[in-house]
């Protein structure tokens, strides 16, 4: 049987992936920068692997996006991360946002 944390995880994702036009995932959206900060605040590497493959596959197809407000704390925080798959994700991302931090 799934736990709870695996099925919150997974949901999160899907709710990303199937938002990808809605304003939830929209430049300024809250929606991002509350997931970003979730992702954050896990000691659950499981956990942020999924958030972040969200937030990863609601922005395909876009250059560039605005960064969620709060990023740079999350992307500071995550970037140290010991694993490698978060680590990647976060650059990802931040390269996506425009971050300097990820050049």
């Amino acid at each position: 049987m799934a736990s709870m944390r695996g099925i919150r995880s997974l949901s999160l994702t899907f709710l990303l992936i199937f938002s990808h036009d809605s304003s939830f995932a929209a430049p300024g959206g809250e929606g991002l920068s509350d997931l970003a900060r979730l992702a954050q605040e896990s000691p659950d590497t499981e956990f942020q692997k999924n958030i972040l493959r969200g937030l990863k596959a609601a922005l395909a197809g876009r250059p560039s996006a605005a960064a969620p407000s709060g990023w740079s704390d999350v992307e500071a925080v995550l970037a140290r991360s010991s694993d490698p798959e978060v680590r990647t994700l976060v650059q990802f991302l931040g390269l996506t946002f425009g971050s300097p931090a990820a050049q």
